[in-house]
């Protein structure tokens, strides 16, 4: 945060500099400190296959070798470009394999990245078949191609029905963010935002009106990660959700100054909605 950033007073916990959170931030990164209990990893639920895809089976069953089914589905990669796993789970609708199952290979963008077996006493209620991939699989376009296909029939003697509802979960396997992490990387954000708008060359009208908006963000993350140290999860979230009506009031009198903040108000627009992000993933993050 800028040195020019006014002191903020707030009850009895004054606003800590931004070093102090950058010296914290390259502390967990360097020793890798992490609460117990952590936010899920990210997901990205698809469902497939469905009875638009394109099927190629024998005698409408999977029971021979090649049977197939591929389906393209839209996948913004913006926000999940990385695969490490998948979970895939399955409704069938028949299932007459044996004690020798039926081995699928799974492709993605063409390329196979695993196997997964289904077995007759599974019946029509397979577990989730966990896929982790030999090596990162990066998306490199809005779209993923996606390839089921029989590669041992089981003997010869089973017959497979794979049905509407079945799922593939997208896993990126990165480390997942505690809530402390979660309202530092949002107070890192927002004293960068604050040092861009305190740098710029707007009207002090508008400025001024900014500026008070995210200081008090500023201060209730602040806060928040004081109830967070001390393990008071609900009042860690009250400050949070504070912080958040502060970004958000932010935004709306970015919309309103728009043409007098000229050529800033898009980005500040796009920054404060990615710390309202942020917070929110912050405050549903147990401690």
């Amino acid at each position: 945060m800028s040195s020019a950033t006014p002191a903020v007073k707030e009850e009895e916990y004054p606003l800590r500099l931004t070093v102090a959170v950058i010296v914290f931030l390259l502390t967990l990164a360097v020793f890798g400190v992490l609460g117990s209990r952590q936010v899920a990893a990210g997901t990205y639920l698809l469902y497939f296959p469905k009875g638009d895809d394109s099927w190629k089976l024998t005698d409408s069953y999977f029971c021979a070798f090649g049977d197939s089914v591929n389906g393209t589905r839209e996948v913004n990669t913006a926000q999940f470009n990385k695969i490490r796993s998948i979970d895939i789970d399955l409704t069938l609708g028949y299932n007459s394999a044996s004690d020798f199952p039926l081995r699928f290979e799974v492709s993605l963008d063409g390329s196979p990245v695993g196997t997964f077996d289904i077995y007759g006493r599974e019946n029509l209620n397979p577990p989730t078949k966990t896929i982790t991939l030999a090596s990162e699989f990066i998306l490199t376009k809005s779209s993923l191609d996606i390839q089921y296909r029989l590669i041992d029939p089981g003997g010869g003697g089973g017959i497979i029905i794979l049905a509407e509802g079945s799922t593939l979960t997208l896993i990126d396997g990165l480390a997942p963010k505690t809530k402390r992490a979660l309202a530092l990387e949002a107070l890192s954000s927002l004293g960068n935002l604050r040092d861009s708008v305190y740098n710029s060359g707007i009207h002090q009208g508008p400025k001024k009106s900014l500026l008070s908006k995210l200081d008090r963000a500023i201060a209730k993350v602040d806060q928040a990660l004081v109830y967070i140290d001390k393990g008071n999860e609900q009042k860690a979230n009250k400050k949070l959700y504070i912080a958040k009506n502060s970004v958000v009031s932010f935004v709306k009198a970015v919309d309103i100054f728009s043409e007098r903040i000229a050529p800033y108000d898009q980005a500040w627009h796009d920054d404060a909605n990615g710390i309202i992000e942020l917070i929110e993933e912050a405050i549903e993050a147990p401690l």
